[in-house]
């Protein structure tokens, strides 16, 4: 036996049924990568580094100077792709729906 003063028994509980339409909504937000791109600057050689002197040809008369000095070497940049361009899509949250 269940006595109740003043407060609501489970058989005098407000029932009711909604109608609910599940959001299964996925929405995504695009995002545009531009290709990357790996730079080398040695990439083919032109001219290899060298080294030279350079003197006077009557450099012992005259006491001339000598130098020896370096010339780097030369090279073209190459570049290769790593990622192609493209777009990347990220989860996001649906904005509300309206209902008609």
């Amino acid at each position: 036996m269940v006595i109740c003063v003043g407060g609501v028994t489970g058989a005098q509980a407000l029932e009711y049924e909604i109608s609910v339409t599940p959001d299964r909504d996925v929405c995504w937000q695009p995002t545009y990568r531009p290709e990357r791109v790996v730079v080398n600057t040695r990439g083919r050689l032109v001219r290899p580094p060298a080294r030279s002197m350079a003197y006077d040809l009557n450099y012992q008369a005259s006491g001339g100077l000598v130098r020896n000095s370096y010339h780097p070497g030369v090279y073209v940049e190459t570049q290769r792709v790593v990622e192609p361009e493209h777009y990347s899509l990220s989860p996001t949250a649906c904005p509300p729906r309206t209902r008609g």
